[in-house]
């Protein structure tokens, strides 16, 4: 007996750490949350809800199984990333996902989202009982980046004949089946996209380090005027009043000489090392 409670409690430790966590938007989490964001490491791939509302009352649960199967199928395919299912997140139709990045999904480097854009009967092939009708399933996949940004979508469809029979309902339906091969069809090509991005910024390579531009040369340039006196802006900047010696960098910059009663002087000019400036100011008519 005792033996057989420590062999229970070993299958019950193992099936707890073999099942997948599905994601907890960030404002919902605690510092203790399984999935906090310090806590997750590696690319993390995210899937919302799939929108499929036009074969709820055939798969009731449509909205999270076809998003599983990306899940499921791409986790033992890609290993560079960590793949999980947010079933609060808003589904893969909602306005939400379009106006950039959504704060729920903060933390992920990729989303995936899953859109049912037709479920229609279509003609099949004749067969010996006749014309035969097949169900056909039209998949949206799309992916965005870190700032909501769409980065690759694709388009698949899929038909597979269509029994009149209700005896089978759910994913195992015709409708749930060319719904499930459109959605593998995307899921593929998503993959082998995946795989082709795995070093890139997208999928969640670390940014460089921004080289530092080197130090524009500096020169030393008297400014000066007729009248004195002047004010004296280098790009919008106030830099004193002329005569002045002031050092500006070897790139071009717009010089302007400004003085009460004169018309304003304006310049583009590269400065150069011993130049000098020294406008005569119009009196203003």
């Amino acid at each position: 007996m005792y033996r057989l409670l420590i062999i229970l409690v070993v299958l019950l430790v193992f099936v707890s750490c073999a099942r997948d966590r599905e994601w907890v938007e960030p404002q919902k989490s605690s510092d203790t949350d399984p999935n906090a964001l310090n806590e997750l490491e590696g690319r993390l791939v995210l899937t919302a809800p799939a929108a499929m509302e036009e074969v709820i009352d055939v798969y009731e649960d449509a909205a999270g199984g076809y998003a599983r199967q990306v899940n499921n199928i791409l986790k033992r395919r890609i290993e560079s990333a960590r793949f999980m299912y947010g079933p609060t997140l808003p589904n893969a139709a909602d306005p939400v996902w379009l106006s950039g990045p959504y704060a729920g999904a903060q933390g992920a480097n990729l989303v995936v989202l899953v859109d049912l854009e037709k479920i229609e009967e279509v003609p099949g092939i004749n067969g010996p009982a006749g014309p035969r009708k097949d169900m056909k399933a039209t998949i949206l996949m799309r992916v965005l980046n870190a700032q909501g940004q769409v980065i690759w979508k694709k388009t698949h469809s899929a038909q597979v004949p269509n029994s009149e029979s209700h005896k089978f309902r759910g994913s195992s339906s015709p409708t749930g089946r060319a719904v499930w091969n459109a959605n593998l069809k995307c899921i593929n090509a998503l993959k082998d996209w995946l795989d082709a991005q795995s070093d890139t910024e997208e999928f969640g390579k670390k940014e460089p380090q921004a080289v530092a531009k080197p130090k524009a040369t500096m020169h030393s340039v008297l400014i000066s005027s007729d009248p004195k006196g002047a004010d004296i802006l280098v790009n919008g900047q106030f830099k004193g009043n002329t005569p002045i010696r002031i050092s500006l960098p070897a790139e071009e910059l717009e010089i302007k000489i400004e003085r009460a009663g004169y018309e304003v002087w304006t310049r583009k000019l590269t400065p150069s090392e011993g130049m000098e400036v020294k406008p005569a100011l119009n009196p203003k008519p």
